[in-house]
């Protein structure tokens, strides 16, 4: 700091040198006393980051969890994500990346005030699962579109899903307030294990079958569909609002499904003995968009007609709609006089369904 108290010659100064033009700076107590309290007010003016109560610095701090019954599991089950910030209009803003120390938290600042949106979607590659393109200032939410994109080799058909999740964050941001916000991911894909045996032996020929589900889902649409909000732990605050996630109150909340554009998944298994297990994974059930199976071996379908799990699935009490993380085990047993018995798969004690369909 520049000295801007000039000492001048006077021989009657206590601490002057009487005729000396360069003297030593000695400072007066009161100088002092004012030095010391602009040090401590540029102290107290400073940013400080840790101190959630201090509002000179505006930022808007997100919080990624994943939690399936009471603990958080997202270094479990998100491997990769991508985040994607929306202004108030949900139009594209960017691409935003997580804390480097924290993958998940994402610290937002030098942004308008205002609303905003911030979509993420986690475990998805290129190849596998097709996003939308999007381009700066002109992409909105409602454009986007997450679908299946690997075709089997023979056409018709998709291979599995990924074990996709997602989030859409809407918050606010406003100058000189520091707010936080916690981001439910939500589990948007399905697991059916399937287990096939026979009350003879297998058919004849190749050891390799194929399971195909048809009547999926085949792509999001990359909105919250407000009748799918399901509460999964944790208490509603008195003044929370049921929608919104807090520190001990977990909501998952899931993206439209495309309302028309259905799918099939195919997957191939090697027989195991004389019993055939299976795992596809799709996106997500609905309560009236329950697939369809059909087994099919050396090119030919095994059943006359596909069996149609929705009457199964509701007498069971299997309800997509109402589940958070569907994961679905069912045994298919073909018998002799060629009727499929179906059943839940480890799961005793739910009475059995006979489909009279043949193979």
């Amino acid at each position: 700091m520049h000295n801007r108290f000039k000492h001048t010659k006077n021989s009657n100064t206590k601490g002057g040198h009487p005729g000396c033009n360069v003297c030593p700076r000695i400072w007066p107590a009161q100088h002092l006393f004012l030095l010391v309290s602009v040090i401590t007010l540029s102290l107290f003016s400073a940013c400080s980051k840790d101190d959630d109560s201090d509002f000179c610095c505006e930022e808007v701090t997100l919080h990624f969890r994943y939690v399936r019954t009471q603990r958080d599991e997202f270094k479990d089950f998100i491997k990769t994500k991508q985040h994607f910030l929306f202004d108030g209009n949900n139009t594209y803003v960017r691409e935003v990346t997580a804390d480097s120390l924290n993958p998940q938290r994402i610290v937002l600042h030098n942004l308008a005030d205002g609303n905003y949106t911030m979509l993420t979607i986690a475990n998805y590659s290129d190849g596998f699962t097709a996003l939308t393109s999007l381009e700066k200032n002109k992409t909105t939410l409602a454009d986007l579109r997450l679908a299946l994109a690997k075709e089997v080799s023979s056409g018709g058909a998709f291979e599995a899903a990924e074990e996709l999740f997602w989030n859409s964050c809407r918050f606010e941001f406003k100058t000189n307030e520091k707010r936080r916000y916690i981001c439910d991911m939500a589990n948007i894909h399905c697991h059916l294990f399937l287990k096939v045996e026979w009350e003879d032996i297998p058919p004849n020929g190749s050891k390799k079958f194929t399971v195909e589900l048809a009547n999926l889902t085949s792509a999001y649409q990359l909105q919250i569909d407000s009748l799918l909000t399901l509460h999964v732990a944790g208490e509603l605050p008195p003044d929370g609002n049921k929608d919104e996630p807090t520190s001990g109150y977990v909501v998952h909340q899931f993206p439209r499904s495309t309302p028309l554009q259905l799918c099939t998944v195919r997957v191939e298994e090697t027989l195991r003995g004389h019993e055939l297990f299976a795992e596809i994974r799709t996106l997500r059930y609905l309560n009236d968009r329950i697939p369809t199976i059909q087994l099919l071996h050396d090119g030919k379908k095994m059943f006359n007609k596909p069996i149609d799990l929705t009457p199964i699935f509701h007498d069971w009490g299997w309800f997509p709609n109402l589940s958070h993380e569907q994961k679905y085990s069912i045994s298919l047993k073909i018998l002799r006089d060629k009727r499929v018995v179906v059943k839940p798969w480890g799961q005793p004690g739910v009475m059995d369904w006979v489909d009279g369909g043949s193979y």
